[in-house]
């Protein structure tokens, strides 16, 4: 899964690959390439080396931690994902299955996690690139999510559907909106911002072999794949800023040490609404 991350950007193009990278936050290629040499000290897994970076378990991502049953998952969704981009399917017959997919098998997403991760889930690891998270044994994860009501997120690997709640082993991003003298607080997938908000969701733009689908995440935690309306994607582009943030109320978690705000679009209210996210790198 390639995921090109930008939080923001002053200049601004409309064509639909650079509306992605004018979205999220940095290129996650960068972290994936990097010589991940870090020991995990855990005696339910066998201590990670160079040699076994190399992978013999087909479907794993170069560099990271990963099992046969997570490098199978692995390949069996960039098999479907290329089997729907090049069958000729019509925009709507792809966003059917995709949303098919996501309900049985889950679909990747990208959060931070700790070493218990491994022995208590096994998703994908890689040592984190941030700088503030040096020595303090936090990764980046991908498993492949349904949803996560309540803050509990659903996990499909292989045969098996885990049930594993957000914090300290899986940290989506919590952000804050600033609706109607209200704050509601979503939580996405790490450094992905939404391309707009409805009344009680918010809409992530997102990319697979240069095909792209929108991901709406209501605010109790359920998930649903849209079809991208690319003219409504970009004007709700148009109207992204930067802004000073409305309170300072502390980090959330060790994994962050700072945070931002942004006003986005509000399909609902035809107006924009400020959403603070947190940051690490």
């Amino acid at each position: 899964m390639k995921m090109l991350k930008m939080r923001w950007s002053r200049k601004i193009s409309l064509s639909t690959t650079t509306l992605l990278i004018f979205i999220n936050c940095y290129v996650t290629s960068n972290a994936l390439s990097q010589t991940n040499d870090t020991i995990l000290e855990s005696k339910s897994i066998t201590p990670l080396n160079y040699e076994y970076f190399e992978h013999s378990n087909k479907g794993c991502k170069e560099n990271s931690w990963c099992d046969e049953a997570m490098g199978t998952h692995y390949s069996e969704w960039n098999h479907f994902i290329h089997k729907i981009n090049n069958d000729g399917l019509s925009e709507e017959k792809k966003i059917a299955l995709l949303e098919e997919r996501r309900k049985q098998s889950g679909i990747p997403i990208e959060f931070y996690a700790s070493e218990d991760a491994m022995k208590n889930y096994g998703p994908l690891l890689w040592d984190s690139p941030c700088k503030t998270h040096t020595g303090k044994k936090i990764y980046l994860g991908i498993a492949f999510m349904t949803e996560a009501k309540n803050q509990i997120a659903e996990i499909k690997k292989g045969q098996q559907t885990l049930n594993i709640k957000l914090g300290e082993q899986l940290q989506l991003d919590p952000i804050h909106v600033y609706q109607d003298k209200k704050i509601q607080t979503y939580f996405v997938p790490r450094g992905e911002v939404p391309v707009y908000l409805g009344t009680d969701s918010v809409t992530l733009l997102r990319e697979e072999e240069g095909w792209y689908y929108l991901l709406e995440i209501f605010q109790q935690g359920a998930w649903k794949i849209k079809t991208n309306d690319k003219e409504k994607t970009e004007k709700a582009v148009k109207a992204y800023e930067e802004v000073k943030c409305p309170d300072e109320t502390k980090i959330e978690s060790r994994y962050y040490h700072s945070y931002f705000c942004k006003k986005v679009w509000n399909q609902a209210t035809q107006n924009t609404v400020t959403i603070k996210f947190p940051w690490s790198c």
